[in-house]
């Protein structure tokens, strides 16, 4: 995938409690052209997103401290236009949403293992600015 002029401009946070996924997908966000930070505690990016708010979250479901749909649900509370990839080794994470509201974050889900193809093809779609 070549690089997009765009991602220059899109600020990524990928957060997983496991240092070598967080890493290695900051990684080739970061070799894709985009402005990536990775957290391993899902709470440092709640003291981050204030004065550094993302374009994008991409978390793991399943963490200590806080899930990746609640930390959704903060990052939403103040970055609306933040769009959610979650990525989780379980089945189905359904039962984990709450209610829906057509006004609450919009998730996109990868089951893990995923290729990062699929990651940043996500991206490249979903993607807009001054929307």
């Amino acid at each position: 995938m070549a690089k997009s002029m765009i991602n220059n401009a899109c600020r990524v946070y990928v957060v997983d409690d496991e240092v070598l996924i967080a890493t290695t997908l900051a990684a080739i966000l970061k070799d894709h052209g985009f402005d990536c930070t990775y957290f391993t505690d899902p709470l440092k990016v709640l003291e981050t997103i204030v004065p550094h708010p993302p374009h994008v979250l991409v978390s793991d479901v399943m963490m200590p401290g806080l899930t990746g749909i609640d930390l959704a649900f903060e990052v939403w509370k103040v970055c609306p236009d933040c769009r959610v990839f979650l990525m989780s080794a379980l089945d189905s994470v359904e039962h984990m949403l709450p209610q829906r509201s057509p006004h609450g974050p919009q998730f996109q889900f990868f089951n893990k293992p995923f290729h990062p193809e699929q990651l940043l093809n996500a991206l490249e779609s979903r993607i807009s600015f001054g929307s």
